[in-house]
């Protein structure tokens, strides 16, 4: 696909086609959450495997999220419904009349609203799908006034006023999933902080057949931060919170509250013990960012089932064979875990 899209507000979409053009059979059609874009870790390595499994992927940032066109203030999930539906008529110009739509978070919240008023959408995936939006607003901007304060202290995120009135007004989206008759699959992880895996569930009970549920109760660490506090000292003590930037990145600031939670954490050591899932802790003993010792460190204080690999040459973030290092290392132990 190489035509340029637009949304009904006249907003070019900027997006990523994975796979073979010539077949028009299924797309897969990847959208992110709140504050999110395409190119996050997670949204290009899932479009890349799915690639490689034969399916033609394409992965968008909604109006007003990465480079795409619109103003972010204006983000709201009714705006990015819209968003959903020009990405859909565009595939469908390409001769693509089935859908599988995958969303992320606020991204999963699009599609429950989206589904049941689009039939091209015939298969859907929810990953850590937000589910009540209204507690989402209080519980992550609850302290933030609406058009003057910031999502996550982000000065490139405003909480905008129609945001918080579009959060609060869905509230939430239990009661859309009767409209839902398509194959649904619904992944959340145990250990969620921002969208807590019961909504996953909460979903789940309420949505009707063909649906499934998974849980992913295992965990990897990719060179895994363990001492927040003397990283704060280590890389950035020569710089001044609210004036420094992090390794002298401009687009980077070193703010107050960042090294005010650093410094609160102090250390994950003292957690540890509330893990009680499979845990693969992989590490580099070339890391210069985060040294090899935290691995080690993590790995003794947690309980069992636990596993440690260090690879050896490997750096902070896996440069050159560092990274088919890692992820042969963490597919194997995913199968072994796979049930």
């Amino acid at each position: 696909m190489h035509l340029e899209i637009f949304n009904s507000s006249k907003e070019q979409l900027d997006y990523e086609f994975n796979g073979d053009p010539s077949d028009t059979s299924l797309l897969v059609i990847i959208g992110h959450g709140v504050t999110g874009n395409k190119d996050r870790p997670w949204a290009v390595g899932l479009a890349e495997t799915l690639e490689k499994e034969g399916f033609n992927v394409l992965r968008f940032s909604f109006s007003g999220n990465g480079e795409s066109e619109g103003d972010f203030a204006n983000c709201t999930i009714s705006k990015e419904v819209k968003d959903l539906k020009s990405i859909v008529n565009a595939a469908e110009d390409e001769g693509y009349h089935r859908i599988c739509y995958m969303g992320h978070s606020m991204g999963g919240a699009v599609g429950v609203l989206a589904a049941p008023k689009d039939s091209r959408i015939e298969l859907m995936v929810s990953l850590s799908g937000m589910v009540h939006t209204k507690k989402f607003l209080e519980t992550e901007f609850g302290d933030q006034v609406p058009g003057k304060g910031f999502m996550w202290d982000d000065k490139e995120c405003p909480l905008s006023q129609a945001f918080a009135d579009d959060m609060a007004k869905i509230d939430t989206t239990l009661g859309k999933t009767e409209k839902i008759e398509i194959p649904w699959l619904i992944v959340h992880g145990d250990a969620d902080d921002v969208v807590p895996v019961e909504e996953g569930r909460e979903i789940y009970r309420s949505a009707y057949e063909p649906k499934e549920l998974e849980i992913l109760e295992v965990m990897v660490s990719l060179s895994g931060m363990v001492h927040t506090k003397k990283f704060l000292e280590t890389e950035f003590g020569d710089q001044v919170p609210g004036k420094g930037f992090m390794w002298d990145d401009k687009e980077c600031p070193l703010s107050q509250a960042f090294a005010d939670d650093m410094a609160k954490i102090d250390t994950t050591l003292g957690k540890t013990e509330k893990i009680e899932i499979p845990w693969l802790i992989v590490h580099g003993d070339a890391d210069d960012v985060v040294p090899v010792e935290e691995g080690r460190e993590i790995y003794r204080s947690a309980y069992e089932p636990k596993e440690l690999e260090i690879l050896e040459g490997v750096d902070h973030v896996y440069s050159g064979d560092g990274l088919k290092k890692m992820t042969d290392v963490v597919v194997a132990w995913l199968k072994t875990h796979h049930s």
